[in-house]
């Protein structure tokens, strides 16, 4: 199985990069924490019960990544970082075993603020919320040399273009 995560902070564009790059390479697309899963994730977080955060995450990856046939090609909409974003770095680092291939999509906190504001469902988290994840984010892909996919620096096309690239360094 070759598998690429995308992952990073709401409105970085990663749903349309994983949707973008699992068409082009007709690829599965998998979304991991969709539905219940992710509202579980973020009741744990939001409870702080970093223990149930990595339980519902690895859970949820493991279930994602077994239903995939195993030598086809998958393209995960979020993974291990977003969990990773939701506990300890000491905890993550020490706790966690379901390490998938990942980039990080990001963008600036100007973009994703403005990206935002066209989603019904993501209005009333502050400037800083946001600024905390995305600092966050990054921080986290800096611990496991994640590659970084700068959305607000680079086209689809080239964003594809870099993704495309790591994939076949799996290969």
């Amino acid at each position: 199985m070759i598998l690429l995560a995308l992952d990073g902070h709401d409105g970085a564009g990663k749903t349309t990069l994983a949707r973008a790059l699992a068409g082009k390479l007709k690829a599965h697309y998998v979304r991991p924490f969709g539905g219940e899963q992710g509202s579980r994730l973020l009741r744990a977080y939001k409870g702080g019960d970093e223990d149930e955060v990595l339980r519902v995450g690895e859970s949820a990856l493991s279930h994602a990544l077994n239903g995939l046939p195993p030598n086809d090609l998958a393209v995960l909409d979020r993974g291990w970082l977003t969990v990773s974003t939701l506990v300890s770095a000491d905890k993550m680092m020490s706790e966690w075993r379901l390490w998938v291939p990942t980039a990080l999509i990001w963008c600036d906190l100007p973009t994703t603020l403005s990206r935002l504001t066209h989603r019904r469902d993501e209005r009333g988290e502050t400037n800083d919320w946001h600024a905390h994840f995305l600092a966050t984010y990054v921080e986290r892909a800096t611990l496991r040399q994640v590659p970084v996919i700068r959305t607000d620096q680079n086209d689809e096309s080239e964003c594809i273009r870099q993704l495309v690239q790591l994939i076949d360094q799996q290969r």
